[in-house]
């Protein structure tokens, strides 16, 4: 679903923002939508024992995860020119500037997505991929007389 999440993004960025373009898409899609993804999947899996123990191992599991998948995304990048070897600037360069970048980038996406995932835990822990499972499920809690039964 991340996959398809990230690729639509994508999609609705090159057509109405102008944001990669559509030349860009194909491999925006395999660098963000697939690489990234499955990178960040596989270090949430990886992780998970860490995330189950409490909301800090969760949200430090999602920070960890999402720099992650940034920067290994952008090395996606790296290799695809690399490849292509029609660029003016050196390998080396391109991939000083994109990791460097990337590491500031996936800090920031780090951040917001910890943010994110600790507060979707901490509402609904049903939602949270990582947590089903292990996560007691939600009980209703009513102040009133008659919601104690």
């Amino acid at each position: 679903m991340g996959v398809i999440a990230i690729s639509i993004v994508l999609v609705v960025q090159a057509l109405l923002f102008a944001d990669g373009g559509i030349t860009a898409l194909g491999l925006n899609i395999t660098n963000m939508a697939v690489i990234g993804v499955v990178v960040g999947w596989l270090v949430a899996r990886s992780l998970r024992r860490f995330a189950v123990r409490s909301r800090g191992g969760l949200v430090a599991v999602a920070f960890v995860a999402a720099l992650l998948n940034t920067i290994v995304a952008s090395m996606g990048f790296v290799l695809e020119y690399a490849i292509g070897g029609a660029g003016g600037a050196t390998l080396g360069t391109v991939f000083a500037l994109m990791g460097g970048l990337h590491v500031l980038i996936g800090i920031g996406e780090g951040v917001i997505t910890a943010a994110t995932v600790g507060a979707v835990a901490a509402a609904r822990p049903d939602l949270v991929h990582l947590l089903r499972g292990t996560a007691r499920p939600l009980t209703r809690r009513s102040t009133s007389p008659e919601g104690a039964r």
